[in-house]
């Protein structure tokens, strides 16, 4: 690598405001000036101490900011020798994102994913890196091989790296032999480069809450259909064995007839939602509580239960899932498990980074937070 101690004005023109986040904005500024090329490759850092006086303020303040770059393979730190700007070729630069349907952008259940997108965008443009979007348009059943416009973009280095926020098991097996890194959201086992949406594993916490409010029985509608034969197996079929064991744990029971799971692959989610709800009320005894996840299937739970003219929380309790960026209207009081499109958008750039830089990745499982919604009104009015 080229030695270069000297670049015009080196470091200079960072300024730090009485409200401004004083390593943020060093890392900002210097990101640009590197990215820009007003600092070259091979460029040498001064020492830490000698930035922190110029930059006037505290020298953990200056080791932060450059740490941070780090992180992003913007510098490089060579033992014994000093910090030094990374060639370019070896800087994260542009991530592409591949949706495996080209409806993500009109189907009103692919809300949830267009969040992820808007989430990814704003996190990547704060740290300089170009986004792109690759949504397959070929028929479903022929997306087992690579879309060959994003083979371009990986073979051309336009991309450094794939976050895939909705797969398929024949997506799944060439992203796996990309070399590029990857990461998707999946509940495929035995993947490391996954984040994991909480879904079925926040069963424990909300059965705990439900047994506090006095429920001893609860019912379950959710789309849990997953393949038994596929190569790559969901964790999904541990579904039944995960359930019983949290109602072992908490002291509630169910009956088969108030598992209301899918056992084909749901096109329509809310009208699956209503439908099993209405199944599920005809029973001829009902349980002290429903949860329904994930938000598309609760869509249909929520006007199903309004036409059945259940009185909640007298009749039965509802523990309902959605989505932090998704509007979902419910006139009745209600709990509430929160999925954050921000915090998974960052977990996925950080698998990305990760793998980068050579570090060892592990999936990442991110928990959903609870709440608590209080209606108007005790009773649903029925129709």
């Amino acid at each position: 690598m080229t030695k270069i101690t000297q670049p015009k004005r080196p470091f200079g023109g960072i300024e730090i405001g009485r409200r401004e986040v004083a390593h943020r904005l060093i890392s900002a500024r210097l990101r640009e000036q590197i990215l820009q090329g007003e600092i070259a490759p091979g460029t040498e850092l001064p020492a830490t101490s000698s930035l922190a006086q110029q930059w006037k303020t505290s020298y953990y303040t200056a080791h932060t900011a450059l740490k941070n770059l780090e992180k992003e393979g913007l510098l490089e730190r060579k033992h014994g020798t000093g910090t030094y700007v990374r060639e370019q070729r070896n800087v994260l630069k542009s991530i592409g994102v591949y949706y495996n349907s080209s409806d993500i952008w009109t189907n009103d259940e692919m809300a949830f994913y267009r969040n992820i997108y808007g989430a990814l965008e704003r996190r990547l443009r704060k740290q300089k890196m170009a986004l792109s979007v690759f949504a397959d348009p070929r028929p479903e059943g022929t997306r087992d091989t690579i879309l060959p416009a994003l083979q371009r973009a990986v073979e051309r280095c336009e991309i450094q790296g794939v976050i895939a926020p909705m797969v398929s098991e024949g997506n799944l097996r060439w992203l796996l032999k990309l070399p590029v890194p990857f990461a998707v959201i999946s509940s495929g086992v035995g993947i490391a480069n996954k984040v994991s949406l909480a879904g079925p594993h926040n069963l424990g916490r909300m059965l705990i809450d439900l047994k506090a409010q006095g429920c001893n029985t609860v019912g379950i509608i959710s789309d849990l259909y997953a393949d038994e034969h596929a190569a790559i197996p969901s964790d999904r079929l541990m579904f039944d064995e995960q359930f019983a064991r949290e109602l072992a744990i908490t002291g509630m029971s169910t009956r088969p007839a108030w598992i209301r799971k899918s056992k084909k692959k749901e096109r329509d989610m809310a009208g699956f939602g209503y439908r099993e709800f209405h199944e599920l009320w005809r029973q001829p005894e009902h349980p002290d509580a429903v949860i329904a996840f994930p938000d598309t299937v609760v869509r249909g739970v929520i006007l199903a239960a309004l036409e059945a003219g259940v009185r909640a929380p007298r009749d039965v309790r509802f523990f309902f899932h959605r989505n932090a960026g998704v509007n979902l209207l419910c006139p009745f009081p209600v709990g509430w498990e929160i999925t954050d499109e921000d915090r998974i958008a960052e977990a996925l750039i950080t698998m990305i980074r990760d793998q980068h830089q050579g570090k060892k990745i592990q999936p990442v499982f991110i928990p959903n937070r609870l709440e608590h919604q209080e209606g108007k009104s005790e009773f649903i009015a029925p129709p």
